[in-house]
């Protein structure tokens, strides 16, 4: 059996990428999304759409962008001198460890309050492949008793001897120039042949309508209503079922 998992990174960045989210998720192909909650706005969109978002809303846990949920004085080594967290992955600095678990507990707990519980978890940036944070990201996995987001057969291995459930293959690079209708298909097939030809894998989007805050949030505008296009597309949704491809929820996770 093919399983494919269409999850929608950054519901909560903005009310328009929230709104793209929804519809593809809605009229799409999209089965899940990992929410954000590291700003006040992404925490109100996320307990107002909690009703259609229920079973298939994961964590988006962050390190990068937005404000620390736990204060910025109980994790200095995450913030900058603006009490912030970094833009971008490059931009960390030295981590402490325990600063992280404390931040991400606190992002896990904010998540709950809104009447959600997790479906999966993943990283914003992927910054879970560092080595001093995939410890953490491992524990909240465990805590919540959801699957995670692997990024390598490596890292597939170590999430599956920890118990922790995951996709077969997870392909990230449907993005930016290559986020097409033909390199999505070819992306899917490809990723099945990497499995032997079945199993589960996760394509991660970005879709959304580009409203007048995202080019504040994100470097990745215009493109993300260019994936809401393609995904919504009835045709997309012949030609993945006539791969032998069935798109599952995030519980298909191996």
């Amino acid at each position: 059996m093919k399983q494919l998992i269409v999850n929608a990174d950054d519901f909560g960045l903005t009310a328009g990428v929230s709104r793209g989210v929804l519809r593809a998720m809605r009229k799409g192909v999209v089965s899940s999304t990992s929410a954000m909650v590291c700003d006040p706005a992404a925490v109100a969109l996320l307990t107002r759409h909690a009703e259609a978002l229920k079973g298939r809303a994961g964590i988006h846990l962050q390190l990068t962008d937005g404000l620390p949920c736990a204060g910025s004085d109980r994790v200095p080594s995450l913030v900058t001198p603006e009490g912030c967290f970094p833009r971008f992955p490059e931009e960390l600095g030295t981590l402490d460890p325990g600063e992280i678990r404390i931040e991400w507990r606190a992002q896990l707990e904010l998540f709950v309050q809104s009447g959600l519980t997790p479906s999966h978890v993943d990283s914003h940036h992927h910054v879970h492949g560092l080595p001093e944070v995939f410890e953490i990201y491992c524990e909240i996995a465990k805590r919540s008793a959801v699957p995670a987001r692997t990024l390598s057969p490596e890292m597939t291995e170590a999430l599956r001897s920890c118990g922790i459930r995951c996709a077969d293959y997870c392909e990230t690079g449907w993005l930016g120039a290559d986020a097409t209708f033909g390199t999505l298909l070819d992306l899917v097939r490809a990723a099945f042949e990497r499995c032997g030809g079945r199993g589960v894998v996760e394509l991660m989007c970005h879709p959304g309508y580009a409203d007048s805050l995202l080019s504040t949030r994100s470097v990745y505008v215009s493109a993300r209503e260019e994936e809401l296009q393609i995904l919504c597309s009835g045709r997309l949704a012949r030609r993945i079922g006539q791969l032998g491809v069935e798109v599952a929820g995030m519980g298909a996770g191996g």
